[in-house]
């Protein structure tokens, strides 16, 4: 099991209680075909003027919070609209899941501030 793995299942739950949720963070952040990687994520939200929420996720201290309005601006229409098509759900229902956990998962995924290769 990865660390990306563990640091999801810890904070999201097992796979098995929200498949899609689990499934589309891993997808999102490991830059595959689904995704953008955390590094690139990061570099989003610091180009939508976001940079102050992105630095408390990498940083110690309280995790700001990111609004759906503001995560759909930063993933963009094709990261959306591949993730809703799997999920089952409604745009707002997937944005309102992921904006509660993305903080969390990259804050544990970038100890030290330090974002992962």
């Amino acid at each position: 099991m990865s660390v990306l793995d563990t640091i999801v299942q810890q904070l999201v739950g097992p796979e098995s209680a929200s498949p899609w949720l689990a499934k589309t963070i891993r997808g999102l952040l490991t830059g595959g075909a689904d995704g953008i990687g955390v590094k690139e994520l990061i570099r989003r939200m610091e180009a939508a003027g976001l940079g102050d929420i992105a630095r408390s996720w990498l940083g110690k201290g309280p995790n700001l919070p990111i609004s759906p309005q503001q995560l759909r601006q930063v993933l963009g229409p094709e990261i959306l609209r591949g993730t809703i098509d799997r999920s089952g759900l409604t745009e707002d229902e997937v944005l309102a899941e992921l904006s509660e956990h993305l903080p969390a998962v990259i804050n544990h995924l970038t100890p030290g501030g330090q974002l992962p290769d």
